[in-house]
């Protein structure tokens, strides 16, 4: 009698949670794809549930899933961040939920014919305002752990701050040819400062791809130079004054008439070595860059 009697307990105790609506969290997947179906490696997305945000980097297939959040009953996902050669589309984001627990967001990828290298603008090259965007003021550390601030420019008339991270293909792509650039033109005043946020794995790629250009972690005013993008680049002369850029029509149409000011000192994407050579030497020949 006392066994079935705790076993009618169970059973009124399981039908009271199941009256009550109590459930397992839902699983949700998230994939992104370019245009012809074909998987975008990383990609990050934006996940917001409630009143909370997450950034979340997917795998190598673009892929990324998640539980919903208890207080939630749906998520709305977008892209944060795209890897260079992709554009966002029109699409905004989706919603996954219950009746939804999957989804697909498509970008579009960019081929070579729509890419446009910005060219260097004519004197004065040097930014002459004291506005946010005209000195890159060094506060972090480097690669090693050591303290880094504005004297790593000096001695150098031309600094080339590129902005990378080591789950990004195209930033590793340009690297062996930035480091033939930063050993060819360093006797000439030049030198590469590579940058990165995600430490883990980035010591590795330096040593794989025989990197020995200086690297510096990450730190929050550079940031005002990035749309959010790798890689992403920016030229200073030997006080860290940085040095502008043409902005395309092409980058506007891209990024919008509100990004002008940052497309006006930033590269963003990768380039091939001719193109890079090519930006370097225009830097050089300026008279005014010290």
């Amino acid at each position: 009698m006392k066994k079935l009697t705790a076993l009618l307990l169970v059973l009124v105790m399981t039908l009271a949670l199941c009256a009550c609506g109590a459930k397992a969290p839902a699983r949700l997947e998230i994939k992104c794809v370019d245009d012809s179906g074909e998987p975008v490696p990383g990609v990050t997305f934006k996940i917001c549930q409630g009143d909370s945000c997450q950034i979340a980097d997917a795998d190598e297939t673009g892929y990324y899933a998640f539980e919903i959040n208890a207080d939630a009953d749906h998520a709305e996902v977008s892209i944060h961040r795209l890897p260079e050669g992709y554009a966002k589309t029109d699409e905004e984001g989706i919603t996954l939920g219950p009746d939804s627990l999957s989804g697909v967001i498509k970008v579009h990828r960019i081929s070579p014919e729509e890419i446009e290298v910005p060219a260097v603008t004519e004197e004065p090259a040097v930014q002459t305002d004291e506005g946010p965007l005209s000195k890159v003021v060094v506060d972090t550390l480097t690669s090693e752990g050591e303290i880094a601030d504005n004297s790593v420019f000096s001695g150098h008339r031309v600094t080339m701050i590129n902005m990378w991270e080591p789950w990004c293909p195209p930033c590793k792509n340009e690297m062996p040819d930035l480091e033939k650039l930063y050993e060819k033109y360093e006797p000439e005043g030049f030198q590469i400062i590579g940058v990165y946020s995600t430490e883990e794995g980035a010591k590795d790629v330096l040593g794989s791809l025989g990197v020995t250009y200086p690297n510096l972690v990450m730190w929050d005013s550079l940031m005002e130079f990035s749309l959010g993008y790798v890689p992403n680049t920016v030229f200073v002369d030997s006080e860290g004054n940085v040095l502008t850029k043409e902005v395309s029509e092409k980058e506007i149409a891209s990024f919008g008439e509100e990004a002008r000011d940052v497309l006006a000192v930033s590269f963003v994407g990768g380039k091939s070595y001719e193109d890079w050579e090519s930006i370097i030497l225009g830097y050089l020949s300026r008279t005014d860059v010290k």
